[in-house]
């Protein structure tokens, strides 16, 4: 391959795989256009919206190498070294027994993101994402993993997805979605009731909690104890209901 061919990959292939290592101080860097985020554990994030895609961190406790961050397909994805889909364990000696502890136990790491527009937040792990912007967007999805907490200040959409495995808790202090549908697995804790809406589907394995506002109709399918609350004049019609469920109209 010549000089000339292999700088055209080079570059070529810098275009398709945007990709930064960065520093773990409070530096904000400008991204390439994303409308997803996906967070990875043992990071927290904070999200506000602006005039162009940003991302800072601030961290402690941590190599600043080990904080990396990638934009593939119009998705920001940010993580640490060895840790992109679940946390990076080692094996230490405890008396006669070994255990797994989590390399990152002690670290602390905040991303503050920058985003323009918004369609998707992916958020794993433990720790904390908060939003004190709008986010307005035709459909938006939530997906949480772990036992994380996330609060949206507003939303605005025509359509609203969460999808929560663990013990997560979600919180939309205001907004308005024509539809939501929630998928709750496990023992999450969901607050929209100053999310109005017209329409709203629950599936519910486990013990969650689901308080949220609906004028037109709810629909509940649930597998175990869940406690649903809702606002608002919607008529409930209940699918399959297996075990202790609590389905109250305030």
């Amino acid at each position: 391959m010549t000089l000339h061919l292999m700088k055209k990959f080079v570059l070529i292939s810098l275009s398709l795989s945007f990709f930064f290592i960065l520093n773990g101080f409070s530096q904000s860097q400008e991204l390439a256009l994303f409308e997803k985020i996906l967070v990875s554990p043992n990071i927290n994030l904070v999200l506000e919206k602006g005039d162009k895609e940003a991302i800072r961190f601030d961290s402690r406790g941590i190599d600043e190498e080990k904080i990396k961050f990638e934009i593939k397909g119009k998705r920001l994805r940010i993580f640490l070294d060895g840790a992109k889909v679940f946390p990076k364990n080692k094996k230490i000696r405890n008396g006669n027994w070994k255990q797994k502890i989590n390399i990152y136990e002690e670290a602390s790491v905040t991303a503050y993101v920058t985003y323009k527009n918004l369609k998707k937040l992916e958020f794993r792990g433990e720790e904390k994402a908060v939003c004190k912007t709008p986010i307005e967007t035709k459909k938006f999805v939530v997906k949480v993993y772990g036992e994380s907490e996330v609060k949206l200040a507003f939303l605005e959409t025509a359509k609203f997805k969460a999808n929560l495995k663990g013990e997560n808790r979600l919180k939309i202090e205001s907004g308005n979605a024509q539809k939501q549908i929630y998928k709750s697995f496990g023992e999450n804790v969901v607050k929209t009731k100053n999310l109005l809406s017209q329409k709203t589907k629950v599936k519910s394995y486990g013990e969650g909690k689901l308080a949220f506002n609906s004028t037109e109709k709810v629909k509940v399918t649930s597998f175990g104890e869940v406690e649903i609350s809702y606002d608002g004049t919607a008529k409930l019609k209940k699918g399959i209901i297996l075990g202790d469920s609590d389905i109250r109209k305030n």
